[in-house]
């Protein structure tokens, strides 16, 4: 039997949450050598699929002569995947504990998150706080509101330190 001509890669696949082996739908080769001094560099695109889920994802695979492996002599490939493979974090049931707007706004801050964004999320989670402590009626400063949703027993000792 010949062998599979389709490329097949380990890649970490965003719905199975685990490295999966993927094959390479489409790809298209770049070169982006300037083509002086002997440097050479290059990018692939790739339209690649799951093979548990069958779930398509973008690859983008770029290289540099200037960037060796010392092991191998070879160039050292960076990948970049879409979307983006930063570890998630699923919501709490906000619905349960507070209203809507203030849930709505925990959704948010918990999307900014998933997408990477920590100057957003310091903010999202920030305004969440601030705005839970308005809805229970906790006044002060920043932390005597924390510690006051701590007493009330409203949040652990662990939370409210955040």
């Amino acid at each position: 039997m010949p062998p599979d001509p389709t490329p097949k890669l380990k890649v970490e696949c965003p719905a199975c949450r685990q490295p999966t082996n993927h094959e390479v739908l489409f790809q298209h080769e770049t070169d982006e050598s300037p083509g002086e001094h002997g440097i050479y560099a290059g990018r692939d695109h790739q339209v690649i699929r799951c093979l548990g889920c069958e779930r398509l994802s973008f690859r983008q695979a770029s290289w540099c002569s200037e960037n060796v492996d010392p092991d191998t002599g070879e160039p050292e490939v960076y990948e970049t995947l879409f979307p983006s493979r930063v570890k998630t974090r699923a919501p709490m049931d906000a619905e349960r504990y507070v209203p809507a707007d203030v849930s709505r706004m925990y959704f948010e801050t918990i999307q900014v998150f998933n997408a990477g964004a920590r100057v957003l999320t310091a903010a999202g989670i920030r305004a969440t706080v601030e705005a839970v402590c308005i809805d229970r009626g906790c006044t002060g400063s920043n932390l005597a509101a924390a510690e006051a949703l701590r007493i009330r027993n409203q949040a652990t000792s662990r939370t409210a330190h955040l």
